[in-house]
């Protein structure tokens, strides 16, 4: 199946101190040759665009918004609250949950917030596909029905963009076509394997062999 041409920001062609430049989980890498690179993940010899994703709008259908956002732009403070409805796909999530300390500092959950941890390697794909989709289809509905919807992962690249386009994807839009308008209007570095491209050809397979109508 061919690949979805990714539209491209980077226009300067240097390498980094002769090396290569790796964009793995999101986080810039440096090795010493390709024989390094994990061969599923996006290989450039180009600087990584920089990026920032903290809650950024994004449209999944017509007057349907969800708010993506990586574990590293969050505000180090405690100055801001937990979404009406979360799905985050890192673990590194889980550090700023409320524990059961007297000591922890950092912002609660509202009593009408609902958080899912839906387990995702970084590169990879959903562990439990089944559910993931079940709690992505709860947070379509959520978006729809006006509530505030936000995404996540540990840089907001791979997969939060794959999320993003799992939720275009179930909304009715094809696969390619969704991965298209992530890499278009969200950002260039989403979607970062192969492997996440594949997990969306299957769901929007999956989801038109079962005869789904969003």
């Amino acid at each position: 199946m061919a690949r979805a041409k990714r539209k491209t920001k980077r226009s300067d062609h240097l390498l980094i101190d002769d090396r290569i430049a790796v964009l793995y989980g999101g986080c810039d890498e440096v090795g010493d040759g390709p024989d390094e690179i994990p061969s599923p993940f996006l290989r450039t010899g180009m600087r990584p665009t920089l990026c920032r994703h903290w809650r950024q709008r994004v449209e999944i259908e017509p007057d349907v918004v969800v708010h993506a956002s990586a574990h590293l732009d969050r505000p180090r403070t405690d100055d801001w609250d937990w979404p009406e409805i979360g799905v985050y796909l890192s673990e590194r999530w889980i550090e700023e949950m409320p524990m059961a300390s007297s000591c922890w500092a950092g912002p609660r959950l509202g009593p009408h917030s609902q958080v899912a941890l839906l387990p995702c390697p970084d590169g990879g794909w959903p562990l439990y596909e089944k559910e993931t989709e079940q709690v992505l289809a709860y947070a379509l509905e959520a978006a729809r029905a006006g509530r505030f919807v936000e995404i996540g992962c540990h840089a907001g690249h791979g997969r939060t963009g794959m999320a993003l386009a799992a939720l275009m994807v179930l909304a009715g839009l094809d696969a390619e076509a969704a991965m298209l308008r992530v890499w278009n209007d969200y950002c260039d570095q989403a979607i970062e394997t192969l492997g996440q491209e594949r997990y969306l050809f299957g769901l929007e397979h999956e989801r038109s062999d079962d005869g789904y109508e969003p």
